[in-house]
């Protein structure tokens, strides 16, 4: 209940948004000149109160002096609103007439829409501006932001392609075709080995379904101390993501970079595939 009110009053939620730009829609649809004085009173109290509202919900609310700035800004643009109310009330009668007169039918409708336009343009610009402001902050765009791609090293591709080929399903077809424009994903230019290496799939690729899995066909090996290992295919919303090596004993204690510091040679791998029941039946 607590989060559902929050989207009420956020700035960049588009609950907010569209809850705003609903009630100044409507206010828009009101035609004060056909109000009796009580009436139009009331309808510019609303008026300037749904303005001061939105004022301060929208000003930064960390600004401060000796009153805070969204408290400053509500006032100031709830009491514009209530001053200016006839000269705003005798220039809203003109823009209809003259659209009536240019045969504009149902001339509040238009001004209706284009007041909850600006505001859902307004919401779209702080929401941009928020996203923003959390690059700064947010430590996935940094990581977004300090990506490179670079070509897939020969030993990787190897293997990659040696477990695509390991078994001619459609879903390997696919895979296959993605792996022929992926790159390497990385933070620098380095060439130290990691049992962890993520790809850059272009989005108009073909992808698979289901989206998000782990490729049935893994290749084993065994590392130079003996530990049985595997590699295996990661694929996040129908495309290549990562392929990583890993103990085939989930509870094995060493970590794998500690006894590993190359990828295998193709001439060491052997194929195995997930059956319906989670074994891994050996491939020919």
């Amino acid at each position: 209940m607590h989060h559902v009110l929050t989207e009420f009053v956020d700035p960049t939620s588009p609950v907010f948004g569209v809850t705003s730009a609903a009630a100044f829609g409507a206010l828009s649809l009101v035609d004060p000149a056909r109000l009796s004085p009580v009436r139009r009173r009331a309808y510019r109290v609303g008026l300037a109160a749904t303005t001061g509202l939105w004022a301060g919900l929208t000003t930064d609310r960390d600004r401060t002096v000796l009153v805070p700035a969204h408290v400053v800004a509500g006032l100031l643009a709830g009491g514009a609103v209530w001053a200016s109310a006839e000269v705003s009330e005798t220039a809203d009668e003109r823009v209809v007439g003259w659209l009536q007169a240019a045969g504009v039918a149902r001339p509040r409708w238009w001004l209706a829409a284009a007041s909850a336009g600006s505001v859902l343009a307004s919401v779209a610009a702080d929401r941009a501006a928020a996203r923003r402001a959390a690059a700064g902050t947010d430590p996935e765009v940094w990581r977004e932001d300090l990506m490179r791609t670079r070509p897939i090293t020969s030993e990787v591709r190897e293997v990659v392609e040696a477990i695509l080929q390991a078994a001619d399903t459609p879903e390997a077809q696919v895979l296959r075709g993605q792996w022929a424009v992926a790159q390497e994903s990385c933070f620098d230019d380095g060439e130290e080995f990691s049992t962890m290496v993520e790809f850059e799939v272009p989005d108009d690729v073909v992808r698979v379904v289901p989206h998000s899995h782990t490729y049935p066909v893994h290749a084993r090996f065994h590392a130079p101390e003996g530990t049985e290992l595997q590699v295996s295919l990661q694929i996040f919303a129908g495309r290549l993501v990562h392929v990583a090596i890993e103990a085939v004993d989930e509870d094995h204690p060493e970590p794998v970079d500690d006894i590993l510091d190359r990828w295998p040679p193709v001439t060491d791998l052997r194929f195995v595939r997930e059956a319906i029941d989670g074994r891994c039946l050996p491939l020919p």
